[in-house]
């Protein structure tokens, strides 16, 4: 048995005799033309939000789920709040990202992180009582 493993001939799913494809045999996949404004795929969720969340400008917010369509392919608002939950980077504007109607999630993980948010945006004339009136619209990014 141990040779018989040693040889290959019982690799795969517990199959005597079948043998895994080599990659040289797989097809190649063709990939498809790049979108514009240098979304790529190949990149990970976190750059992908990263790049989108660095877009909104100053005085403005968004929302998890549009910086989550905003990316390509598109990631969940979920995916977007455990990113910038982890991300470790000074010069991305974490405050700018908010819940869709306006309230302020962040304060689950820290009520101090809520009120350095508010601050954040106050400082940037954002009011932090009605934060939609400054809602950046990142559909707009997306072709």
């Amino acid at each position: 048995m141990r040779r018989e493993l040693l040889r290959g001939r019982h690799l795969g799913r517990g199959r005597p005799g079948h043998l895994p494809d080599r990659p040289e045999q797989r097809p190649r996949r063709s990939r498809p033309a790049q979108p514009a404004h240098g979304r790529d795929p190949k990149l990970s969720a976190r750059d992908r939000v990263i790049a989108v969340v660095r877009l909104i400008p100053s005085g403005r917010t968004s929302s998890y789920g549009a910086v989550g369509r905003a990316c390509d392919p598109p990631l969940s608002g979920l995916v977007v709040g455990r990113v910038l939950q982890r991300a470790d980077i000074e010069d991305v504007p974490w405050w700018r990202v908010m819940a869709r109607d306006g309230s302020y999630p962040i304060h689950r993980i820290d009520p101090q992180l809520e009120l350095e948010q508010r601050e954040r945006l106050a400082a940037e004339g954002v009011d932090p009582n009605d934060p939609l009136a400054r809602r950046f619209d990142l559909e707009t990014l997306i072709d």
